[in-house]
């Protein structure tokens, strides 16, 4: 049998069931942690008038929860494979729970942002053991069926966020948001507590933790997340601040992992120059989708006069593609195997951003639409793949960190891509202010944003191949 052609075994009944119900709990895992990104934009503008506060302030209720998720994932990670991750899960429902609470009896912006930070790290601790459990208790062949469901309820959770924000502020008042995912995620530690299995017992060897590694590593994300999320509306002081204290920090988090026998992250873990190339491949793939929604708005908006109505039902066909696609992007995994799945994802990909490049100006919205439709499925196709080699390429110990590692180069690739995207086709455009562009400068700016992103993948698509070639990896 080809590699990678693992057809499904049978499984007994009660086996089944026993796969069925840890599916859904890792999947709620993920879709809790996403709805809760997604259904507060809807209410930045109600916040503004509420409080009486600005929009670059109320913009913070979004930035701190995206700051304590990329900050802590990667530490959730390794907290999960010491003192289990099961745990971990329970923890961060938790902490969600705590702070759904606390932003709903929020009587200030500032309150509420605090709230947020919190909400942001239950959602961390949440995302670091998804992938790491999917590796751990499902049987092998069931990994790519596994990060296919994960990339379902993540779209899910995308795709349903502003349609339920928007009810919640329209019908009732902006706290219920917040009171709408208490049910949700007590259900969910319901759920989690009693079907998730128990850790296995392939944890690290150490428990000890190094506090002082830890800080370096929170303090160097968090300058780095600053920076890219930031970046617009700071001083370039403050830039080159943050940047320094980032180098800084995580020079010195380096430095203090060698030869240290209670290292917080084991150096090996980055020896492995295939598996470092997928993982900057998925920010790269995270950047792109994350330009699409950046740019996609302003295109829509000003070159094809859609109503912001309309523009809001053309962006939700990708989070509904992705939904759509994610579980049998999964199953192709398992069947075809994580190489070929990985490489064809990535050329589907390319296709997609070649076609949002170029289909839009001779078809409007409808080359849009076509665009979204072959992006999308691709790149739930690659990151299916890419997370199941991943998670399955290091030891049982160490599933944890390589699933923060996953989750921290996406979320890293959504927020660079949101800056980058922007500053490009703003670059591109010759003005800062949109609507005072010619049509030739909008479309001229649009293609040409699209067409970096297409030959930068293909870039990668060529040293992902030279990588596998040079270390003869056969996934």
């Amino acid at each position: 049998m080809n590699e990678g052609m693992l057809k499904p075994k049978n499984i007994k009944p009660n086996e089944r069931l026993s796969l069925y119900r840890t599916l859904f709990c890792l999947g709620m895992t993920i879709f809790i942690p996403s709805l809760g990104m997604s259904i507060v934009h809807v209410v930045l503008p109600t916040l503004v008038s509420k409080f009486d506060t600005t929009l670059s302030n109320a913009n913070w209720v979004v930035i701190s929860y995206l700051l304590s998720i990329t900050s802590l994932v990667l530490v959730g990670g390794v907290l999960g494979d010491r003192f289990g991750r099961k745990r971990l899960i329970l923890m961060g429902l938790g902490v969600f729970i705590f702070a759904s609470v606390f932003a709903a009896l929020s009587l200030n912006i500032w309150t509420l942002i605090g709230a947020r930070m919190v909400q942001g790290i239950g959602a961390a601790f949440l995302l670091s053991q998804s992938f790491a459990l999917a590796g751990t208790a499902l049987p092998k062949n069931k990994t790519g069926e596994a990060m296919g469901l994960l990339g379902t309820m993540a779209a899910t959770g995308t795709a349903l966020g502003p349609l339920i924000g928007g009810l919640i502020v329209e019908w009732l008042n902006w706290p219920f948001i917040f009171w709408a995912m208490l049910p949700l995620s007590v259900v969910s530690y319901y759920f989690c507590n009693v079907f998730l299995p128990e850790d296995s017992e392939d944890k690290v060897d150490s428990k000890r933790l190094d506090l002082i590694s830890m800080a370096l590593l929170c303090t160097s994300l968090l300058c780095f997340t600053l920076f890219i999320s930031s970046s617009a509306s700071l001083s370039s002081q403050t830039n080159t601040g943050l940047l320094g204290v980032f180098a800084l920090s995580l020079s010195l988090f380096i430095n203090s992992q060698k030869d240290n026998e209670h290292a917080f992250i084991r150096l090996k873990l980055f020896r492995n120059t295939y598996r470092n190339t997928l993982l900057t491949e998925s920010f790269l793939v995270d950047a792109t989708a994350m330009a699409t929604l950046v740019v996609g708005p302003f295109y829509l908006t000003y070159v094809t006069n859609l109503s912001p109505a309309n523009v809001g039902l053309v962006m939700a066909i990708g989070p509904f593609v992705g939904a759509l696609s994610g579980y049998p992007a999964g199953r192709i995994v398992d069947y075809y195997g994580s190489g070929k799945a990985l490489i064809f994802g990535l050329c589907q990909i390319g296709l997609g951003v070649l076609c949002y490049a170029y289909f839009p100006l001779f078809f409007g919205v409808y080359g849009y639409i076509v665009a979204l439709f072959i992006m999308t499925p691709g790149r739930q196709l690659f990151l299916a793949a890419n997370s199941t080699y991943v998670i399955n390429s290091v030891t049982n110990s160490e599933k944890g960190q390589a699933s923060g590692l996953l989750n921290l180069s996406r979320n890293l690739g959504l927020m660079t891509g949101a800056s980058v995207g922007g500053a490009s086709f703003t670059l591109f455009l010759g003005t800062d202010v949109v609507s005072s562009a010619t049509l030739e400068q909008l479309n001229t700016a649009y293609s040409m944003t699209f067409l970096i992103m297409f030959f930068l993948l293909m870039l990668s698509i060529l040293g992902i191949i030279y990588t596998k070639i040079r270390e003869r990896k056969y996934i």
